[in-house]
């Protein structure tokens, strides 16, 4: 029994010590059954979790109000949770970190957690777990903020305009930032393998400096804390680089040498070209075209270049330094103002004055001057060519403004007004002559200074269009236009004598105009009357085709039937009568074709004129056997015209040449030469020839050489032939010697 409470006893003495350390620890202790429930958790805990143990009792470690996360702020999954883990496997899991939301706090409270399975007796599969976990936010905020500093200087190292690098003892360059690479011209690589050591150095007077001298090697030889100079590093491009260099020692083992080095390149070569502008303007006042000079206000001259001996025409500076250069005014009263001038403002500039030279010859010059202590400083600009110029000048003013005044065509000067986009909306006139305002009727006064949307508002022409493009390409326009506000027609030419300006020159053309409408009007009443007797024509010869039909079938019967009762006389009047119904139907038929030439429309297309002369030759076989005609050509080309026409055309002169051969075997040749803008075509013949006076009549409308009785035809074909070729932009013409044959030319251009 007593062993029995003295047991008792040290129970409750040890509840009593595990409820004091549960108590009073100062890490949070959580305890969760085999479902992941919380059953109980220790002051701490409700601190570290923002919770009262009431608000969190029964709910799982893995619920959604703690916002889990893990160090890379992502989602703490809850087969990962520590308590999970320790169930599971029941095996411990120490050091997890993780980031909950507590309540109380902004941003995320930072845990280390320790889960710790329980276990019954006997058993292998653990029934509780409990957490303990401790509050790490405070490590995890300075290690950020150590990241965070770590992270701006290295930005500040790699961005700094200024070249770092370190050095150690052996002149060894250990690490430089990328400013350093940019300055040197050289990658972090090539620097650390000490490329920069097989350049050249040199110091600021342009003397070689050795390596020794450099300010990095001074202070690893202790010649001092701090070391700065510039030093020009020359390239192996021969380029020089100028750099001001600080170098300090620095308290490390390692680490014996911090160089910072800045690119003054820019100043030095900036110092190098004011010393050379001031050699250069020392150079530029003795050899200038202006006279420069010194004098005080007693008129000794105290300096002079040798622009001003040449001015005056003096041998040397010292001989016109001999002189007062009062001597050398024309009008004494003009060096009296200038002085009064100058002690008036100080300076003066472009001041007119005549002066006279060495010989006594007057000099016209432009005068800058200024005064200081009693010394006048100034330049002498020899304007005397000027002069003559400028009279020349206002002469040839003088007879363009008679001329402007004279001329018979309107003139004017505008200036383009632009947009905030620079487009062209407006133009302004400047200047116009007596014939502007004769052939507008409007006035100078009412012009000039004034906009064109003031002085002609809604006019049909889109004037600012046309000349502001004038304006801005500097090319000239020459166009037609018509106002409706003067109701005027005007031929203009447009140009621009500088930029965003323009001039008109224009002539009134209403007159011309109304000419040229009425011609345009009588030219279209005569292209209707052609059509409407080629209309006329092509139907009345179409309609004179029956009754001849009837009336040659009619006679032809009447000769069948009762040629054996009609005598001889009766027959030949039937033969005649027949032959001349014949004749009609041919000359009809020639009719229609003529008439067809201008109102069938013709069909452009790539022709073979050797495909055009076989089917020539195909369609009149028999006609060239009977009279045994021999037909040669030359290579004929490919041309764009009609291909019907064309077979048209090359029979009418084929069938010609054989129909009027001479006593010897009819000998036709056709041939082509390429020409600039098309093809020439040539058919000869060996026939009888056409005298000089007739070379034109032939290709007239019912036009023969020749009677009935003698050759047969209707005079139609050279003038059907003649059409075809104008048709197609061409001419055809005949160059012939009676009894020696004749040549038909005729052109067909490049693109028919």
């Amino acid at each position: 029994m007593k062993e029995i409470l003295l047991t008792k006893i040290a129970l409750q003495k040890s509840e009593e010590k595990y409820r004091t350390l549960f108590e009073t620890i100062t890490q949070g202790v959580v305890f969760q059954d085999v479902h992941g429930h919380i059953t109980s958790m220790n002051p701490a805990a409700e601190i570290i979790l923002g919770y009262d143990c009431e608000e969190i009792l029964n709910k799982k470690s893995d619920n959604p109000l703690w916002g889990a996360v893990k160090e890379d702020g992502t989602h703490f999954p809850r087969e990962v949770h520590p308590y999970m883990r320790a169930l599971k496997t029941g095996e411990k899991v120490q050091g997890v970190v993780m980031g909950i939301e507590n309540p109380s706090k902004e941003g995320y409270t930072w845990l280390s957690i320790n889960a710790i399975p329980l276990f019954q007796p006997g058993e292998t599969k653990p029934y509780q777990v409990y957490t303990i976990f401790e509050d790490i936010s405070s490590r995890k905020n300075m290690e950020k903020a150590l990241i965070e500093k770590e992270r701006k200087l290295s930005a500040l190292y790699e961005t700094l305009p200024i070249g770092v690098s370190i050095v150690n003892k052996n002149r060894d360059v250990l690490d430089v930032n990328p400013a350093m690479e940019k300055i040197l011209k050289l990658s972090k690589e090539e620097i650390l393998r000490g490329k920069h050591k097989k350049r050249r150095y040199i110091k600021g007077d342009g003397s070689e400096m050795s390596i020794d001298e450099l300010p990095s090697s001074i202070v690893l030889h202790g010649g001092g804390e701090i070391v700065e100079d510039d030093v020009g590093v020359v390239t192996e491009d021969d380029e020089t680089i100028w750099i001001k260099v600080i170098a300090r020692t620095l308290p490390f083992p390692d680490w014996k040498v911090l160089i910072l080095t800045s690119d003054i390149t820019q100043r030095k070569n900036s110092e190098n070209a004011l010393k050379e502008s001031e050699r250069n303007y020392r150079e530029l006042v003795h050899n200038s075209l202006v006279g420069v000079y010194k004098s005080n206000l007693k008129g000794d001259i105290l300096f002079a270049n040798e622009a001003l001996t040449r001015i005056f025409g003096f041998d040397s500076v010292e001989e016109l330094k001999e002189q007062n250069i009062k001597n050398l005014y024309k009008y004494q009263e003009d060096r009296t103002s200038l002085i009064h001038d100058l002690k008036e403002c100080g300076g003066l500039a472009d001041y007119e004055l005549e002066m006279v030279g060495k010989n006594g010859q007057g000099i016209n010059l432009l005068v800058s001057a200024s005064l200081k202590d009693d010394v006048i400083s100034g330049m002498f600009m020899d304007v005397t060519r000027g002069k003559l110029a400028e009279q020349k000048l206002r002469e040839s003013e003088e007879r363009y403004r008679s001329l402007f005044n004279q001329m018979s065509e309107g003139f004017a000067v505008h200036e383009i007004i632009f947009d905030s986009k620079g487009g062209p909306i407006d133009f302004r006139f400047l200047d116009i002559n007596p014939a502007f305002e004769k052939l507008t009727g409007l006035k100078k006064d009412e012009v000039v200074g004034k906009l064109q949307s003031e002085v002609v508002p809604g006019d049909t022409v889109d004037w600012v269009s046309i000349y502001g493009e004038v304006a801005l390409t500097g090319k000239h326009k020459h166009f037609d236009g018509y106002s409706d506000t003067l109701k005027r027609h005007y031929d203009v030419c447009t140009y621009s004598p500088k930029p965003h300006h323009f001039a008109t020159i224009f002539s009134d053309i209403t007159e011309r105009k109304g000419s040229e409408e009425n011609l345009k009007s009588t030219l279209g009443k005569l292209e209707k009357s052609n059509y409407d007797l080629e209309q006329f024509a092509y139907v009345a010869s179409h309609d004179l085709q029956e009754p001849l039909r009837m009336i040659i079938s009619f006679l032809q019967l009447l000769q069948r039937r009762y040629g054996e009762s009609l005598d001889e006389e009766a027959q030949e009047f039937i033969g005649f009568a027949v032959d001349g119904a014949v004749r009609m139907q041919k000359l009809i038929n020639d009719l229609l074709k003529f008439s067809r030439l201008n109102t069938k429309p013709v069909k452009f297309r790539e022709v073979s004129t050797e495909e055009v002369l076989e089917q020539v030759v195909f369609e009149s076989k028999i006609f060239i056997e009977k009279n045994d005609a021999v037909i040669t050509h030359d290579p004929l080309p490919v041309i764009f015209a009609d291909f019907n026409q064309m077979v048209q055309l090359f029979q009418n002169l084929v069938v010609n040449a054989i129909k009027y051969h001479g006593p010897e075997r009819p000998q036709i040749h056709i041939s082509a030469n390429k020409e600039e803008d098309g093809w020439l075509f040539s058919v000869q013949d060996n026939g009888m020839g056409i005298d000089e006076n007739q070379k034109i009549k032939i290709f007239k409308i019912f036009q023969r050489l020749h009677g009935r009785d003698e050759y047969e035809g209707t005079g139609i074909g050279l003038a059907i032939a003649k059409r075809i070729v104008e048709r197609h932009g061409g001419r055809i013409w005949v160059e012939s010697d009676p009894g020696k044959g004749s040549t038909f030319y005729f052109t067909i251009p490049q693109g028919g």
